[in-house]
């Protein structure tokens, strides 16, 4: 089933969530539970060394999302993307919007 989380992430192009406080928590949870290997926490384990959450690693939560047997994953999934659908909605609300030329 797809979730279509890239649709969460509908900000202003460009826009760089940081990694929440309890995502690390979370996250080494699921690998110690699922192990370090397991293909369910992988793009988990790239945001946290990565430290931030970009535009281009949604598809692959998004893959995630729609793919795993896990719902501790998937409830992962789904926070994580509704974290950066704050964050830029947040950043969309202090772009100052610009009048269209006339």
């Amino acid at each position: 089933m797809a979730y279509n989380i890239r649709t969460f992430y509908s900000g202003p192009a460009g826009v760089e969530a940081s990694i929440p406080d309890w995502f690390k928590t979370r996250t080494e949870a699921l690998v110690a539970q699922l192990g370090d290997d397991s293909p369910d926490v992988q793009c988990f384990k790239r945001m946290l060394a990565e430290g931030r959450i970009v535009e281009e690693m949604l598809p692959e939560v998004d893959q995630l999302a729609g793919s795993t047997q896990n719902p501790e994953v998937l409830l992962l999934a789904v926070d994580i993307a509704t974290h950066a659908f704050t964050v830029s909605q947040l950043v969309a609300q202090m772009v100052p919007l610009r009048p269209k030329a006339a």
